[in-house]
């Protein structure tokens, strides 16, 4: 169950647009959170396919049209989870490395446990 809750939990923490972990994110107006160069990549294709009628920036996910570029904030809590997570994630890895087995004299990694390793 735990692990359902973390997987769900990253799942909040991706980026829309890169689909990964957010990189310095950033919240907008509607509520919605991208990586601050990703919005930014996103507003400045839309001011280069607008026309004059169609100026102004909207949000990705729920389409709301703001009228000027937005000045773009770190959202500073949502990135201190987003490095919890990345912290977790590197813990993990580092515990999933093969060890190599102790009291055997070859040192290679260990792949089957017998008596004399244990």
């Amino acid at each position: 169950m735990a692990s359902s809750v973390s997987q769900k939990l990253e799942e909040k923490l991706v980026c829309s647009i890169c689909l990964e972990l957010f990189r310095v994110a950033v919240t907008l107006p509607c509520g919605h959170n991208f990586c601050q160069q990703c919005i930014s990549d996103h507003w400045e294709k839309q001011e280069q396919e607008a026309s004059r009628a169609e100026k102004g920036y909207t949000c990705p996910e729920c389409r709301k049209r703001f009228q000027r570029r937005l000045e773009l904030k770190k959202n500073v809590t949502l990135c201190s989870v987003v490095e919890l997570v990345r912290a977790g994630e590197a813990q993990i890895a580092g515990a999933e490395k093969p060890r190599a087995a102790e009291n055997c004299t070859n040192p290679a990694a260990l792949k089957k446990c017998c008596c004399a390793c244990l």
